[in-house]
This record gives C-alpha cells, sequence and structure tokens, in this order.
C-alpha cells in the first residue's frame, strides 16, 4: 500500500499541470492519444511492448485511470492496529 501511494504521488507530480490533465479529460477513454499524452508529460516514448502491457493491465480508459491516479492519490487510509 505504501509503495503505491508513494508512486501514485510521483506520477501526479508529473502530471499534475491542468494543460496535461485537460487533454487527457479530452482523449480519456482513447488509449493511444493518452500514451502521446504520457510520452510528452514524461519526456520518454513507451516501447510497443511497455503499451501493449500497460493496454493489457489497464485497458482502453488509460486517462481515466491517470486522472482519478491524479485526483485521489491521497485518498489511501492506513491504519495499524
Amino acid at each position: 500500500m505504501c509503495v503505491n501511494t508513494i508512486e501514485a504521488k510521483k506520477l501526479c507530480n508529473l502530471f499534475n499541470c491542468p494543460k496535461v490533465l485537460g487533454s487527457l479529460f479530452e482523449h480519456k477513454d482513447y488509449f493511444e492519444q493518452c500514451v502521446r499524452i504520457l510520452d510528452e508529460a514524461v519526456k520518454r516514448v513507451l516501447s510497443e511492448n511497455e503499451k501493449e502491457s500497460l493496454r493489457s493491465i489497464i485497458g482502453e480508459s488509460l486517462g481515466w485511470k491517470l486522472i482519478n491516479l491524479c485526483l485521489h492519490y491521497q485518498d489511501y487510509s492506513i491504519n495499524i492496529l
């Protein structure tokens, strides 16, 4: 859980710009367009193998998943009993 929170925070810092989030929202259901936006945001091009892995895990709604990750990464609660 802690690793997920840390990684979500890192991703949020990369995408948390109104222009990037706006572009992701416009293309939220189009995987290829969201991958291009992601490539530009992180200054790295994903390989075909990475794209297929991402598509198999997330599906076509990459934009929605990234937006939810950026907006809700702080919603985790950890209780230690």
